[in-house]
Order: C-alpha cells, then sequence, then structure tokens
C-alpha cells in the first residue's frame, strides 16, 4: 500500500523522529543482558521478548510443547535466539526488533498470517511490563487499539498497579491522567468526588458490564488484587453504558486463568501500621490444558494519619475457564470483597468558624465519633460463554449476580453548627445509619466479527443486554434526632475531641424499597471504504423503569416518594459516531459525535420527577503510534453539553432529600497523554488536562475542581551489569481552586480556597534472583500539605509522607 505524504505537525514529527530512529538499531547493536531461566520454549520465548524489546512471531504448532534451557548473561540477539532454538529444527530471521520463526526448511513468507502468534501487546496487560495496552474494547465492544478508538482512552495496567502499590480503584483514580480525585471523606460514599472533565463519573463496569450507580452499591472501593487492568474512556459512552454523566466510564477487567502455571506471593509494610498480603496462582487444571483456574487472595490492616481511624481489607478470588470444544470456551468465578472502617465519618471536619475564619486543624484531626462505621461486603458470581465461528466472528455471553450487605453507621461534625474560634464550641454531631442489601443481575450478549462489502472488509458489533437492581431496607432518623430522646449532639469543645459521644438513638422509622430494571439494545458498524479511513457508527435503544416506595410507620398508608415513586424511559436511542483517518504508519485524526442520558430521581420545588439529563459530546484530536504499539501518544479537544442537570436550590425536605433547578451546562477543554515505552526500558504514563466549565450564574457543581492538572510517572529498568535494578518517579499536580459561598452566613461571603501544588512519589525495585523482587515506594516525598477536598461545609486533608515496602516472591 502507498504510503501518504501528508504531514504530521512538527512537534509530533520530531518526538516521533527522536523516540523511533534509534530504535531498531540500538536492539540489533547492543547485547541483551538476559536472565531466562529453564522452562517451556514459548514462555523462554515470551521472556526473550520482554527482557529484550522484540516482537517474536510464531505459529504455536511450531513451538509445541518443547523446553528450553536457561540463559544468563549478555547476549547479542542472534546468539541469545541459536541458544534457546539448540536442536530443535527451528531457524528465525530478525528484521529490526521483529523476529520470525519458522521451520529450517521454510521461509518467512510461507507462514500464514493467521497463524502466527505475536508477542506484541494484546488487551491483557498482565506479565507485559508496560504501561499500554494494546487493544482495548470499552467504547465499543470492538477489540480496537488506542490508535484505532476515536475518543479519550487511558489504561492502568497490571504492571502500573504494581509499580504504584495500588490497591484500590481510589488509587487508581488518584493517578490515572484526565480524571480528578476529590475524596470528601475518609469512608467510601457516594461524597467520593471521581471527576472527568468537570462532571461527576458515575458509569463504572466490571469485564464490560455496568454496576448500577446507586448510593447503596459502590464500586470505589473494589481491591485491584483481582484486576489486569482499569480501562478509562472520556466523554459520554452512552453506547455500552447506556445512562450516566458524559464525563467517563471507567471498566474494571478481572484477571483471566492462564495456560501456563505461575504463581506469586507478596508481603507489604507501611507506614501508619499498613499490612497486606497478597496470593495469586494460576495454571492448567488438565494435562491438555483445555481446563484453568486461577486463585487470588488477598488480607489487609491499616490505621491511617488520621486519628483512631483503621481499616480492614478481605479479598477472595476463583475462576475456572474450560474449552468444551476448539471454538466453545465456558467460565465460572466468584469474587468477594470485604472492606470494613471505623472512626470513619461521611466527611471531613467544619472548614470554618463562626466568625468566618478558616480553621486550621492538626493533619491527623477525625471529626468522626468512635462508634462511626462502615462495613461493606460484595459477593460476585459471574459466569461467561464464548464461541468462535469459522469466519473469524465471535459470539459471547456473560451473566453477572452482584450483592452487597452493607452495615454503616455515622456520626460526625462538619456544618451543623460552626464552632467558636476560642472557646470549640458551637457545633453538632450529624449521623446517619443505611444499612441495605442490594443486589443486582445483568446479562449482556452480543457478537462481533468481519464482514465484507463493496469488496473491503468491515466489522460488526451487535448485541442486547439487560439488568435488574432491587434494594429492600428500613427508614431511619437522618442528620437530626427526631425522636425527642434526651440524647444530645452538641460537641463542648472540638480542641478536645476525641470521638467520645454517646450513640444516638437510631431507631428503625419505615421501609424504603426501590427497584431499577434497565434494557437494551445496540449495534456499532466498524467501515473501512478505502485503507487509511474508518468510520464507526453505533446506537443503543434503551428501556428504564423504576419504582420507589418510602413510608413512615408514624403515617401508614401516605407515599413519600415522588409522583408515587413509579418512573418510565421507553425507546431513548443513543447514537455513536467516530471517524478516524491514518495519516501514515505512525499518526491519525479523529473526530467523534457521542450521547448519554440519565433518567432522574431528583424532584422539583414542585415535588416533581426532574427530566433525563441528556449530555453531547463532541471530541477531536490525534493520535500517534510507535513501536508495533508499545507506545501510545494522544491530543484531543473536546466539547460536553449537559442538559437537565439538577442543581441544588439550597432547599428540600425533611428527611434529607434537596429540592433542585434543572438547567444546562457546557464544558470545554484539552487532553493530552503519552503512554507506554518510551525507549528500552523506560515506561512512562502522563497526561495534561485542561478544562473551562460554563454554569449558569449561582451554579457550581463541582466544588474544587482544578482548571489545570498534570500526572506523571516513569520507570527505568536499568541495562547492562544494573539491569536488575528500577528507578521511577512522577509528580501529581493541580492549578489553583476556590469557591465562594453566600448562604452560610448572609453579612458576608466565604471562600474556600486551595493553592495549587504538587505531589512528587518515588519508587525502587531490585530484583534479587529469578523468584525475589524488593520494591520501596515512599509517596508525597516532600511532604505536601494540602487538602484532599475542601469546601466552606467540610475540609479533609490528604495523605502526609508515606513508605511503603514490598517483597514479592513469583515463579
Amino acid at each position: 500500500m502507498l504510503q501518504r505524504t501528508l504531514r504530521p505537525s512538527l512537534l509530533a514529527s520530531s518526538v516521533g523522529l527522536f523516540l523511533a530512529s534509534p530504535y531498531a538499531a540500538m536492539v540489533q547493536a547492543q547485547d541483551l543482558l538476559l536472565d531466562i531461566p529453564a522452562q517451556s520454549l514459548s514462555s523462554a520465548l515470551q521472556e526473550l521478548g520482554r527482557q529484550g524489546n522484540l516482537q517474536i512471531l510464531y505459529s504455536p504448532d511450531l513451538v509445541g510443547n518443547r523446553k528450553s534451557s536457561a540463559l544468563k548473561g549478555s547476549y547479542p540477539p542472534a546468539t541469545a535466539l541459536d541458544a534457546l532454538l539448540r536442536g530443535t529444527g527451528i531457524s528465525y530471521q530478525i528484521r529490526g526488533n521483529s523476529v520470525t520463526l519458522v521451520k529450517a526448511d521454510q521461509s518467512a513468507m510461507e507462514l500464514g498470517a493467521t497463524s502466527i502468534v505475536s508477542n506484541g501487546l494484546g488487551e491483557v496487560t498482565e506479565g507485559t511490563g508496560s504501561y499500554t495496552t494494546g487493544a482495548t474494547s470499552t467504547a465499543t465492544k470492538m477489540p480496537l487499539s488506542i490508535r484505532e478508538t476515536p475518543q479519550s482512552v487511558s489504561v492502568i495496567t497490571e504492571q502500573r498497579m504494581r509499580d504504584q502499590n495500588m490497591v484500590s480503584l481510589e488509587n487508581v483514580i488518584a493517578q490515572a491522567p484526565g480524571v480528578e480525585f476529590k475524596k470528601k471523606s475518609n469512608s467510601s460514599d457516594d461524597e467520593v468526588g471521581i471527576f472527568s472533565r468537570g462532571l461527576k463519573i458515575e458509569n463504572f463496569q466490571v469485564d464490560g458490564i455496568p454496576t448500577v450507580f446507586e448510593p447503596e452499591m459502590k464500586s470505589q472501593d473494589n481491591d485491584l488484587a483481582v484486576y489486569d487492568r482499569v480501562e478509562i474512556v472520556r466523554g459520554s459512552t452512552g453506547l455500552l453504558s447506556g445512562t450516566g454523566n458524559p464525563s467517563a466510564t471507567i471498566n474494571m477487567v478481572r484477571k483471566r486463568p492462564t495456560k501456563e502455571f505461575q504463581a506469586s506471593i507478596q508481603g507489604s509494610a507501611g507506614s501508619w501500621d499498613n499490612y497486606r498480603t497478597e496470593v495469586d496462582v494460576s495454571g492448567p487444571l488438565t494435562e491438555t490444558g483445555n481446563v484453568r483456574g486461577r486463585l487470588v487472595g488477598a488480607y489487609q490492616t491499616a490505621d491511617s494519619f488520621t486519628d483512631r481511624l483503621s481499616t480492614e481489607r478481605q479479598v477472595a478470588y476463583g475462576i475456572i475457564e474450560a474449552d468444551l470444544t476448539e471454538r466453545d470456551t465456558v467460565s465460572f468465578g466468584v469474587d468477594y470483597q470485604v472492606k470494613k472502617c471505623d472512626a470513619c465519618g461521611y466527611f471531613g471536619f467544619p472548614a470554618f468558624f463562626d466568625n468566618g475564619n478558616r480553621t486550621d486543624f492538626d493533619r491527623d484531626y477525625n471529626s468522626a465519633a468512635d462508634w462511626s462505621h462502615a462495613d461493606r461486603k460484595r459477593t460476585s458470581i459471574f459466569t461467561t460463554y464464548e464461541h468462535r465461528f469459522d469466519n473469524d466472528w465471535l459470539a459471547k455471553v456473560a451473566y453477572t449476580n452482584t450483592r452487597d450487605d452493607n452495615d454503616v453507621e455515622y456520626g460526625w461534625f462538619s456544618s451543623y453548627g460552626y464552632p467558636n474560634q476560642q472557646t470549640g464550641a458551637g457545633t453538632n454531631l450529624y449521623f446517619a445509619k443505611w444499612p441495605s442489601k442490594p443486589e443486582q443481575n445483568a446479562i449482556d450478549a452480543y457478537a462481533t466479527g468481519p464482514f465484507s462489502l463493496f469488496g473491503r472488509e468491515h466489522e460488526l458489533m451487535v448485541g442486547v443486554s439487560a439488568s435488574k437492581y432491587r434494594m429492600n431496607t428500613g427508614a431511619y432518623p437522618l442528620w437530626y434526632d427526631y425522636s425527642g430522646s434526651s440524647w444530645n449532639p452538641a460537641i463542648p469543645n472540638v480542641y478536645k475531641w476525641h470521638g467520645d459521644i454517646a450513640r444516638p438513638p437510631m431507631e428503625r422509622e419505615g421501609d424504603v424499597k426501590y427497584e431499577q430494571r434497565n434494557s437494551a439494545a445496540y449495534t456499532a458498524v466498524r467501515l473501512k471504504p478505502i485503507d487509511d479511513l474508518s468510520v464507526i457508527l453505533g446506537t443503543r435503544v434503551s428501556y428504564f423503569k423504576l419504582d420507589k416506595s418510602v413510608q413512615y410507620y408514624w403515617d401508614p398508608g401516605v407515599e413519600y416518594a415522588p409522583e408515587g415513586g413509579h418512573r418510565k424511559e421507553t425507546g431513548e436511542v443513543t447514537p455513536y459516531a467516530g471517524v478516524v483517518y491514518d495519516l501514515n504508519e505512525n499518526y491519525s485524526v479523529y473526530a467523534s459525535y457521542t450521547k448519554i442520558f440519565k433518567p432522574q430521581t431528583s424532584q422539583t420545588l414542585e415535588g416533581k420527577f426532574v427530566d433525563p439529563a441528556e449530555g453531547d459530546s463532541y471530541e477531536i484530536g490525534s493520535k500517534a503510534e510507535y513501536y508495533d504499539g508499545k507506545l501510545n501518544l494522544t491530543a484531543a479537544l473536546f466539547e460536553t453539553k449537559l442538559d437537565n442537570y439538577p442543581a441544588g436550590t439550597g432547599m428540600g425536605d425533611a428527611f434529607g432529600n434537596d429540592y433542585v433547578d434543572p438547567t444546562n451546562l457546557k464544558v470545554k477543554g484539552v487532553e493530552l497523554e503519552v503512554a507506554g515505552e518510551i525507549l528500552p526500558g523506560w515506561q512512562m504514563q502522563a497526561g495534561y488536562s485542561h478544562v473551562n466549565t460554563y454554569y449558569p450564574d449561582g451554579v457550581d457543581v463541582n466544588v474544587g475542581f482544578p482548571k489545570n492538572s498534570v500526572k506523571l510517572f516513569s520507570t527505568y529498568n536499568f541495562q547492562g551489569d544494573l539491569n536488575r535494578l528500577t528507578l521511577g518517579g512522577g509528580v501529581r499536580w493541580e492549578s489553583e481552586t476556590s469557591y465562594d459561598n453566600t448562604e452560610v452566613f448572609t453579612d458576608r461571603t466565604l471562600t474556600a480556597k486551595q493553592e495549587s501544588y504538587a505531589l512528587v512519589d518515588v519508587l525502587a525495585r531490585y530484583k534479587f534472583d529469578e523468584h525475589f523482587t524488593g520494591t520501596i515506594n515512599v509517596d508525597n516525598v516532600f511532604d505536601k500539605e494540602y487538602y484532599a477536598s475542601t469546601s466552606v461545609y467540610s475540609d479533609l486533608y490528604g495523605e502526609p509522607r508515606s513508605f511503603t515496602a514490598t517483597l514479592r516472591w513469583e515463579y
């Protein structure tokens, strides 16, 4: 195919030449420092590809069940290949950083393309050592590379999560490009702010299946021990998510069983008595490998820099995968996770004194009562069936049952009266009780594959999905004590507070029943009218039904849910359109229009449901791909419009339900990202975001959301005699934020402000031998004091400098 000579931007060309020119020459010229133990030839070749930054292509039948001897030392690529392939009857050809394996009497041209297995990146990130992925399907369910996807996509890989000791989704959000984490409480509730493009993220998926976004069913707590990667698609994602905000979708993809046996055990110890152990065992369960399994377990206990706060995590994950035939595969798994926190609150501590001055509590200050706690348990049972057709089509059905068991009782003070600066008196304890046992059943079925039209090959995806969420729980007093008891919520002196206050009466006052049903049919087609152009068109037709009942024992027979608690949306059409044009073998330009809608349960001052919010996202940009997809670059301009956003009115009913006033919002911005291997041994993920929000007067959707942010983290695995050593570091920077409020005190304006700040994180890792690796992480190296979130109602400090030491054994 003739390559076009259209010129990309001077900057992009310069960067590309700088990175790409020496790469192939370096691989061929320099010796490779290798440490490959004796194992199967297939695994040894994968290790050679990883350690030597080579792409190795071969037929599975050619390698078969052959074994290889150990190889340790410094070798040219050809010498290393000779040693591993000695006596196998396999020869090779080296071109640049690519190696093709063939029979000794066969040429590389005789190998059928469909029979070649590449050691390059695929969707699975485990074992690649990379900070990027070769394919993602969160945006369209078609496995496309980041360059082929006409939206901004970030992937936090297994290697990145391990390098920075990420254990929860909250850790990912704090580090991922293009998203912001405003932790408003030291627990994990709906008030934990996860934002992208100026709007709250409400779309979470596990293995591509949406998890309902309701206060009783959280995803922020999910433990990363069971996940291979986290994919983040920014903008509207209504094609597959159905409903939500036009901000982003976060898809957590679980680890799968491996065809080769592997095992790892790691333990870590960190600041504030933070101890964690993980075990991961995977491999074939039969001689032929047609049945495979994986078990993952984790246990963690930790105190905190926050006084009296402690947490505990428990994780147990198991999955079995079986090839019924060469074309049929089934899997069944269970994912069990527990998180408990004691002395945790729903918000932070008071941000202001009653005279309008800012408070200045110590960093370890905790406004929560000793008895305040949140204990959450989640059990997910899931199964899948896949069938691969002769014509390269794939059909897949997935079912998930998720059940949560939440025991939540909060007691804290933040804005229920502001304390006196001299005496410390004047504030009161809020309290809330939210026990719940929600359940979600979800099923998704789709088929995808190629088809021919007008002499060219295209791709098609069609699918259907359905889910049912239900939650029956009790209604309890909220925020205040309505019982008329003698319990006193007053805090005598905030300066002498240590959480010692009696637990208030929390008797059940009524029943809350909630049920939500979603169903949809969706389709997308990727057309290739010419080699360099792809056009993706899609649509989704959604159905939504909500039934809610709120009844109180002291007013029997009266329904307190707005409009009788019933809401229905039928035949809501959500379009998707994107185009990608390849300028040359490295650069592409793209544009996309995506949409999403959100049925709302908020009520107006008139007591009626607000009409569904509708979000439209427009995006144009450029993407680049180097080294067979090992390095990805993205530059994007976006604009988002959101109609019928439920802006607060400052008023509500006696039961804690806020009245809203629908309004329209607009957000514009720029995003830049680099992810992957810059040079051999050098991994990097870096992103810059600039967001401009256009809100009506008096409306501020996101308190404390920065206009500019930078997130960068990079590691370098030394070459030569120091090849066992890896050093890394990164920075997280946010621009200044402020928020004005005239409602707290009518005679003055309160301003909550956070100056711009930067946090620096570093790591050092040493590979003692083929099994043991030790890592030291230091976060917030310079011990920067900052607010994780701030408003006129509540402040919460971010984490000070912390240390973590990890020892990992793997086979």
